[in-house]
């Protein structure tokens, strides 16, 4: 389709003459001329009545006109939008989070993530820490947000903050009675010893606190009794609060009072386990502006 064909009649019916459609168009008239002789003669009618000074259409002529003018409309329209979703496709960013973390970062960033940045579109991927990493290597993700060291290879990185991971206790549970208070610690600190034979809820393997907390253990040589296994941190950190068993889980969760009552927490290791808290990022990809700038915002958030 020629859209030129629909432009050049309308341009005839709101300048009145050929001559005038032609100055507005940057056309010669004669050329107009010839060109709207020729497709009345394609399509068997004439566009105007004859002998009418006044330009009148003819029956055939105004029904074109009329789906003419929708015709256009419809075109600019199209390509309005082609532009627009142009336009929020370069400026889409792609940010990975682990499902624990998006419940305690998400509420803070999204709503001002859209009041800050408009123009970006920030689509979110949830998954295990794994996923995402083998998802950042496949260049589907901008950057996502995780814990250092990585699993995978070929990731580059930017350090937020350290976050320290806790054992979290029923309060009713009599090993409570051992922690400890130490300078060097935020929480009362409890030698891994006392978790032998005790009920354990765990994530599943190949989770980032699954593989720290194993790790933790088998330096400690230590043998709890696995209950339950999970993807879910949360759903750990509540069956924790019903006294069905310990667990493990990074401390942001703890910001949260729903998640205080019915536990206390302890710092492990050596006397504690932090690990770094990135964004996380291909190695040797070039970030977009629109993914620097929603980084930090998201900084601005969990900082």
């Amino acid at each position: 389709m020629d859209i030129r064909e629909y432009s050049y009649i309308l341009a005839v019916v709101e300048c009145g003459t050929i001559s005038k459609a032609a100055e507005k168009l940057y056309i010669s008239q004669p050329s107009l001329s010839t060109y709207i002789k020729n497709l009345e003669n394609r399509l068997g009618f004439s566009f105007f009545e004859k002998n009418s000074t006044k330009g009148l259409l003819t029956p055939e002529g105004s029904l074109y006109v009329e789906y003419a003018r929708q015709i256009v409309t419809l075109n600019n329209n199209l390509y309005l939008q082609l532009d627009h979703m142009k336009e929020r496709k370069t400026r889409m960013v792609r940010m990975g989070i682990p499902h624990t973390r998006a419940y305690v970062v998400l509420p803070k960033i999204l709503p001002v993530a859209e009041q800050l940045c408009p123009q970006i579109l920030l689509q979110v991927k949830e998954g295990t820490s794994i996923e995402l990493e083998n998802a950042l290597q496949l260049n589907e993700l901008d950057f996502a947000i995780l814990n250092y060291p990585f699993k995978v290879e070929k990731l580059e990185y930017q350090v937020l903050k350290e976050e320290e991971m806790v054992l979290v206790v029923p309060e009713k549970n009599p090993i409570c009675q051992f922690g400890v208070s130490r300078p060097d610690c935020a929480y009362p600190w409890m030698d891994l010893k006392y978790l032998d034979g005790q009920p354990l809820i765990v994530q599943q393997r190949g989770q980032r606190l699954r593989q720290i907390s194993d790790h933790l253990m088998e330096e400690a040589d230590v043998h709890p009794r696995i209950i339950y296994e999970t993807k879910n941190s949360l759903l750990i950190n509540k069956l924790s609060q019903m006294g069905w068993g310990l667990s493990f889980i990074f401390d942001p969760v703890l910001e949260d009072p729903f998640f205080q009552t019915g536990i206390h927490a302890f710092s492990v290791g050596n006397p504690k386990t932090l690990r770094k808290l990135v964004f996380a990022y291909p190695e040797g990809g070039k970030l977009s502006g629109a993914a620097r700038e929603m980084m930090e915002v998201v900084k601005k958030q969990i900082l």
